[in-house]
């Protein structure tokens, strides 16, 4: 029990020295830039390509829970519609933002997966 404990708050503990480490590299990298120059950049951007980019992404994204759909019809398992498309829509996002999806995106799978008896 103290075992399982002590693994759970090292967990918790790497997980948010990462997100501190993130954090700090993400301000590290942006410092020379102001803020009201990055708005008036995305201000710059014509309406209808900011809309192409947000449909096209919810495009693929669905295309993405299709995968997932499909594979789940592949091996003959069963689970909501809504558990896999969050799942897929998280595991994506994370994988297509960081990389290493064999990392970030299969872990999340995983963990929400394994939860769900699947």
């Amino acid at each position: 029990m103290m075992l399982k404990k002590l693994r759970l708050n090292f967990s918790s503990l790497f997980g948010l020295l990462l997100l501190v480490l993130c954090l700090w590299a993400i301000a590290n990298q942006l410092h020379e830039y102001n803020y009201r120059d990055i708005l008036n950049a995305l201000a710059a951007i014509p309406k209808s390509r900011l809309s192409w980019a947000i449909w096209l992404t919810a495009l693929g994204y669905l295309v993405m829970i299709g995968y997932d759909i499909l594979g789940f019809s592949y091996i003959n398992r069963s689970l909501s519609w809504n558990k896999i498309a969050l799942t897929s829509f998280i595991s994506s996002a994370f994988s297509n933002t960081i990389g290493f999806a064999l990392l970030t995106g299969s872990a999340i799978r995983y963990r929400f997966y394994a939860n769900w008896g699947v």
